[in-house]
């Protein structure tokens, strides 16, 4: 039995063994629920226009049983200073901004607390992007989801997107958390419509600096756990609604 998993960083980030990651422990849950053996492939669930063909072609080549759909919140409500002197045009902006990319993707400086520092104080004065427009994931998303939900033998979940700490100014860190949320609220009323198990998340649900990594952005193993409690449940309850009988 195969669980498509449309990932995140979180799924393949560090050096946490898989047992710990949210990923394996929801799928040995269902496993244990529904007497079966289950794996997990994990793909990029970037919400961008392709997102429908591209999950499209992943049921056709691997005919998964269930689809889980992991939405992220950095693709919509992280402030990039690298992205936004990118999108300048400038060669200078351009060098800046693959040095940028590059030393957040480095461990050894990612998580100092001095480039977070600097990191700060440059979203809130060079000035930031976003990758996508929350209303164009959601779009995205929709696509992808009504494509899903017309293979009727395949089970769905959806993950709404987790608030996470977010750097720069209050007045950003707000606007950061009304993006992420349009987004959550959009998956929410979706899936409610298509009868779509659904994990929502709301502010209050940002995870404990104790459970983030150096980065402030990926979690410990304890965050992993933390996450496959409500991944392991929404799996299960697409599982069921698949396989039991409905008593109409």
């Amino acid at each position: 039995m195969l669980i498509l998993r449309l990932g995140l960083s979180d799924d393949i980030h560090g050096d946490l063994p898989v047992e710990q990651r949210s990923w394996h422990i929801s799928q040995e849950a269902l496993a244990e629920e529904s007497r079966l053996e289950w794996r997990t492939r994990i793909v990029n669930g970037r919400p961008i226009p392709k997102l429908k063909d591209l999950v499209e072609g992943e049921i056709e080549n691997h005919e998964p049983d269930l689809v889980f759909v992991c939405s992220a919140t950095f693709w919509v409500a992280f402030p990039s200073v690298p992205l936004k002197l990118r999108q300048g045009g400038a060669p200078l902006g351009r060098r800046l901004s693959k040095a940028g990319m590059w030393m957040s993707s480095r461990p050894m400086l990612a998580d100092r607390a001095l480039f977070h520092r600097a990191r700060s104080m440059m979203t809130g004065s060079v000035g930031h992007a976003y990758f996508h427009e929350p209303a164009e994931a959601l779009e995205n998303s929709e696509a992808m989801i009504r494509m899903v939900l017309q293979r009727e033998h395949i089970a769905l979940a959806v993950r709404g997107p987790l608030p996470f700490a977010i750097p720069g100014p209050t007045h950003i860190q707000a606007d950061s958390e009304r993006r992420r949320a349009f987004l959550n609220e959009g998956l929410s009323e979706l899936c409610e419509r298509l009868h779509i198990p659904y994990i929502s998340y709301g502010p209050e649900d940002r995870h404990p600096p104790e459970e983030l990594l150096g980065d402030r952005i990926h979690v410990t193993a304890a965050g992993h756990a933390r996450r496959a409690i409500a991944e392991s449940d929404v799996m299960i309850r697409a599982w069921r609604a698949r396989t039991e009988p409905s008593g109409d």
